[in-house]
């Protein structure tokens, strides 16, 4: 058994007691700690992967009177949700969010992930619940490419303030997919990517341009489709895009093609029918790199600047 060189371990959204051992074949064996009174933290409960069982008791539930009525009914949430990301449709996906918890920048990511990896949910058990309590559940999405039947996944969480009340999905944890996607489409290079962490706060939308260009290439087109059928549905909604470019150039000159390269954004997404008033541009020429332009011996490093050309769009204030 070895474990994912590049994200061995990582914590469940939302359960602070509950740990993954993240495995190099994309199973994940769950640890579920308490903490004893002199501090220490104990192993009260480990989930083997594919539903092999427990290695330790589980304790009688005495306080989660949730029943598999409640699971079918957080279920369909989910399900319809991942329907309206199948289909590429982040505005329909909206209705089953709660939108103080999930950004739109996260909603129009994984959109672009699936369209971009091909992504399809496997044929049994694509839907797993990790755990169902009275006012919350987990789950897992189970996902595969064309070209293989090796699984990638990601979890979501649900809430509801009481039984009354409706399921809605408050995380959506990408760290494991992002990984996948990563590997299978990007080339293994982690930065290049199209959902990244906004340094304010929030996720950030980003696409990526030719050296000295400021033209979408169709893969650029394909993600702002995605962004404006978004943005279309929500008049109200403001969003910023920031252009940048690499170290290469002069500072004037970089300046002006990193305004030229948010203004393509805005007018890309203009045609496809968000409002103009909707949307701010920046620009920032070389400053702000994601990643050093240069290697650590001042050599030129393409795979940093090509991370560097792009722009930001953020969707969410």
């Amino acid at each position: 058994m070895k474990l994912d060189p590049t994200t061995p371990f990582s914590s469940i959204q939302g359960l602070n007691n509950r740990w993954s051992l993240n495995l190099a074949n994309r199973n994940r064996i769950f640890l579920d700690l308490t903490k004893a009174a002199d501090g220490r933290w104990l192993v009260n409960r480990i989930t083997l992967p594919n539903h092999q069982g427990s290695l330790t008791k589980q304790p009688k539930k005495t306080t989660d009177p949730a029943t598999s009525d409640e699971e079918k009914k957080a279920a369909a949430i989910v399900q319809s949700f991942l329907a309206s990301i199948m289909q590429l449709d982040p505005a329909s996906a909206r209705q089953y969010i709660d939108p103080t918890k999930i950004s739109y920048a996260k909603l129009a990511g994984l959109c672009i992930l699936f369209e971009e990896g091909k992504y399809q949910f496997i044929e049994k058990k694509a839907l797993r619940n990790m755990f169902l309590r009275n006012t919350s559940a987990g789950w897992i999405a189970r996902i595969k490419t064309p070209d293989t039947d090796q699984p990638a996944m990601f979890a979501i969480n649900t809430k509801r303030q009481d039984a009354q009340s409706a399921w809605k999905i408050t995380e959506i944890n990408l760290n494991q997919l992002l990984t996948d996607y990563v590997n299978r489409v990007s080339g293994g290079d982690i930065h290049y990517k199209p959902l990244i962490k906004n340094p304010k706060g929030g996720d950030a939308l980003v696409i990526y341009f030719d050296l000295n260009s400021n033209q979408l290439t169709i893969r650029t087109q394909r993600q702002l489709i995605i962004v404006a059928k978004l943005l279309k549905t929500d008049a109200q909604r403001k969003l910023t895009i920031s252009g940048y470019t690499d170290a290469l150039g002069s500072d004037a000159y970089n300046l002006v093609l990193s305004e030229k390269r948010a203004r393509q954004v805005m007018l890309f997404l203009s045609k496809n029918g968000v409002n103009p008033a909707q949307m701010n541009i920046a620009s920032f020429g070389e400053a702000q790199p994601r990643v050093p332009n240069t290697s650590a011996d001042g050599s030129d490093a393409p795979e940093g600047r090509r991370v560097n050309r792009r722009a930001e769009i953020l969707l969410d204030f």
